[in-house]
């Protein structure tokens, strides 16, 4: 019996799942895609599925590695924009950025993004703002990441 790289199956969709989780798993992804004009939903499950080639395993995987580090990023954030450091700030809110779009979080990486560009523009109260509105993001991401293990999202 042929495996699935014999086979000529994608080599992400034959990845097993004995492998350890670890940020490395966004490298075999494609490239993340700006979400479509006005799209802020908390997770694009079309998107990841598309960027996963299809695998609703390896869509689990990269779900559970983004909400194992989502609280690290964000405290990250949090720290830097305590601290007032323009430069450290951005930096931090860019990787949460990246890691929400990696991910498919467009509601989150959208958040990321103001606080990000608040932070550029040296403006802490409008990154204050945007920081703030991530914890009810987040308990939407979740609710929709529950929903797509569950069989219940598409």
């Amino acid at each position: 019996m042929k495996d699935a790289f014999q086979a000529g199956a994608s080599p992400l969709a034959a990845w097993g799942t004995s492998a350890p989780l670890s940020a490395a798993i966004f490298d075999g992804l494609g490239p993340a895609k700006p979400a479509p004009s006005g799209s802020n939903r908390p997770l694009d499950v079309a998107q990841l599925l598309e960027r996963c080639l299809g695998s609703r395993q390896l869509v689990e995987r990269v779900l559970k590695s983004f909400e194992s580090r989502f609280d690290e990023e964000l405290q990250s954030v949090r720290a830097e924009l305590t601290a007032r450091n323009v430069e450290s700030l951005a930096r931090a809110a860019h990787r949460l950025k990246g890691a929400c779009a990696n991910a498919a979080a467009n509601e989150l990486a959208g958040l990321a993004s103001d606080v990000e560009t608040a932070a550029r523009e040296e403006s802490f109260d409008r990154a204050q703002a945007a920081f703030d509105k991530l914890p009810d993001a987040w308990s939407r991401f979740l609710a929709a990441s529950a929903s797509f293990r569950n069989g219940t999202a598409s």
